[in-house]
């Protein structure tokens, strides 16, 4: 027989673009449409709740056990319109976050094998580290354990990508292919690739510390990269001239015959950034809407 209650739960990894699962679920299409329309560039925990008896079962609180460096965004339920706040408590090494559903919004689950899934986005302001989720749901009088979860963050939209295109390119690289392979051809998704490749190991690489590039120093990286850009123009859109605007910028700062000065510098790794951060957005907003 089945037991009465089955918590099953996964992570959405935006950097593969899939889950960190050991077994397909029947409920991981639905659960990737939600995702793509909530925020398809952040991690998400998903749990699913399976309700086997012949009863209707009520949430009544659900509590998650995470690393303080990870941070919880949103808490959602699917098809519940309130937004849930988790109330914070400090343990030892780790943060609890308990959501106890409000007695005049119940959140019910249906009976002979329905179910409920719940949504906790997750962001952290570091690339590359390791976290393991856990904690518990209580159903009536019944808790049910969420079984520990590991997972990578490698990066997502905000600090993390960030972090990831100071620190490792590579990992920040291999994100943004990741986003676009679906929605973009191969020859498209490369010249992308290697124009962010140019910006972000590059350009930025040479801005990082002194000595700081002279004008001659750059311009062939910037040349290849409006070479790259020009090849993807169609699928840009309006964004091309947001990119064309970026290049001005930084050519603006850069003096034949002489290094750049370090605020310059300083503004160059500012445009770098702002322009990885923005590209695949962009790309990918185009797709949801040709596509939606």
């Amino acid at each position: 027989p089945l037991p009465p209650l089955v918590v099953e739960r996964t992570i959405y990894d935006p950097a593969e673009r899939n889950f960190v699962i050991s077994k397909e679920h029947a409920w991981l299409p639905n659960v990737e449409r939600w995702i793509t329309e909530q925020d398809p560039f952040a991690y998400w925990l998903v749990l699913c709740i399976t309700n086997n008896t012949d009863f209707l079962k009520e949430i009544k609180k659900v509590e998650i056990e995470i690393d303080p460096s990870l941070k919880i965004k949103d808490f959602e339920v699917e098809g519940y319109a309130q937004k849930l706040t988790p109330i914070e408590s400090a343990g030892k090494d780790i943060i609890k976050h308990s959501c106890v559903i409000p007695r005049g919004r119940p959140l019910v689950i249906p009976r002979e094998g329905g179910s409920s899934r719940l949504y906790v986005k997750f962001d952290s302001d570091v690339c590359n580290q390791r976290y393991k989720v856990r904690g518990k749901v209580v159903v009536d009088e019944t808790e049910a354990e969420i079984r520990p979860k590991p997972f990578l963050f490698s990066c997502a939209r905000g600090k993390s990508i960030e972090d990831a295109i100071l620190k490792s390119p590579e990992t920040a690289l291999r994100y943004e292919e990741n986003q676009m392979k679906r929605d973009y051809s191969s020859d498209e998704v490369q010249a992308i690739l290697r124009g962010l490749g140019i910006v972000t190991m590059d350009i930025l690489g040479m801005c990082k510390a002194p000595p700081y590039p002279k004008h001659e120093d750059i311009e062939d990286k910037v040349n290849s990269l409006k070479k790259y850009m020009e090849l993807v123009k169609d699928r840009l859109g309006r964004f091309y001239e947001d990119f064309e605007n970026m290049v001005k910028k930084m050519e603006v700062v850069l003096f034949k015959g002489e290094a750049v000065p370090e605020v310059y510098a300083e503004e160059i790794r500012r445009i770098c950034l702002d322009f990885h951060e923005n590209l695949v957005v962009k790309l990918l907003e185009q797709s949801i809407k040709r596509s939606g």
